[in-house]
């Protein structure tokens, strides 16, 4: 059967999971504003498909359908599967795919490659390089139409305007894996036993010690100050719960003056962190520092943000952010990592 739809190959757009995530939803809301005219490999989403509902079915994360030509990088995938994790999603494997490809793509008569913003970790890649790539630009997607295949990497591969239009088919496509879904549902229903309104926490330590000198990086007493203000705040009109996550373990013994309870996912559970995402996406609300992970969480479950980016900011309802990413895009604390 003759394929008739141009391939999209992703290759690249910077980050780990939830960065990728942000990625993936501009190229399927571009799929499905173009009614599927395209097809999509998403080659940067590899190590992380196995975390999706989705793409747990289709590790090559092919989309909407296979290209009959490019079933080499499924089968490529198939047999990395049967390799360690180390090594069937290392970096190194991937990159040297891509490449190939772009190397090949520089003589290839049927096959372009397209860079918006460099790629780091690819020095010296054959293409069209641009500032950026706005999926929603004719001019733009036009490139798109230029070749049979394309090459396409870089963070600033995007359409918010597209993401915001379909973004309940991005929902779905992106849904979290069913078995972590499910012990985040039961963790949160037996919340709702207790309280009448639960409010996520996000705390972000790790990276974030260094990352733009510190800049978002809060002490745990300053978390637990917002949380007192928040529960004193919200707690006039509701009986206030708090599920809290966080990327490193915290003391327990520090909170037991309020309404927190820890998520089930790493570092403060013993789960994986798919749940501590799928739990606070499950909230009412999420308080979170300009991070891609909380801000997805809320996207996902399409509820309120509440940035917190100053220790000196007192916790206020007029802070809130009910169009959660479209909104945090657009603040001019949150859109430093979100955008």
């Amino acid at each position: 059967m003759k394929q008739d739809k141009n391939l999209i190959i992703f290759t690249h757009g910077g980050g780990r999971f939830a960065n990728q995530l942000f990625s993936y939803a501009h190229l399927i809301a571009f799929l499905a504003e173009n009614d599927y005219k395209y097809d999509l490999i998403n080659l940067a989403f590899w190590p992380y498909a196995h975390l999706l509902e989705n793409t747990s079915k289709n590790l090559a994360c092919t989309f909407p359908t296979k290209h009959k030509q490019w079933q080499a990088l499924q089968k490529l995938k198939d047999i990395l599967q049967f390799l360690p994790d180390k090594i069937s999603n290392s970096g190194r494997i991937r990159n040297n795919i891509a490449r190939f490809l772009y190397n090949y793509a520089s003589f290839a008569p049927d096959i372009q490659s397209i860079i918006a913003e460099n790629v780091s970790i690819l020095k010296d890649i054959p293409g069209k390089q641009k500032d950026k790539f706005d999926l929603n630009n004719p001019d733009d997607v036009d490139l798109l139409n230029r070749a049979k295949f394309t090459l396409l990497a870089g963070w600033k591969v995007r359409s918010w305007p597209l993401v915001e239009k379909h973004q309940q088919t991005v929902r779905e496509c992106l849904a979290l894996k069913e078995s972590h879904t499910a012990t985040a549902t039961k963790f949160i229903q037996e919340l709702r036993q207790k309280y009448d309104y639960l409010i996520g926490v996000l705390i972000r330590h790790y990276d974030y010690r260094f990352m733009l000198e510190g800049k978002y990086f809060f002490e745990t007493q300053q978390y637990i100050d917002w949380i007192q203000q928040a529960q004193d705040l919200f707690g006039t009109s509701f009986k206030v719960g708090f599920v809290v996550a966080s990327d490193e373990p915290q003391d327990f013994e520090l909170f037991k003056n309020l309404n927190v309870n820890f998520a089930t996912g790493t570092a403060v559970g013993k789960g994986h962190y798919l749940e501590s995402m799928a739990e606070l996406s499950q909230c009412d609300m999420i308080m979170t520092p300009p991070s891609t992970f909380g801000v997805w969480a809320a996207f996902l479950g399409d509820i309120p943000i509440l940035p917190l980016y100053d220790p000196s900011q007192v916790v206020s309802k007029q802070d809130l952010l009910y169009g959660n990413i479209f909104d945090a895009i657009a603040h001019p604390e949150m859109s430093v990592f979100v955008k």
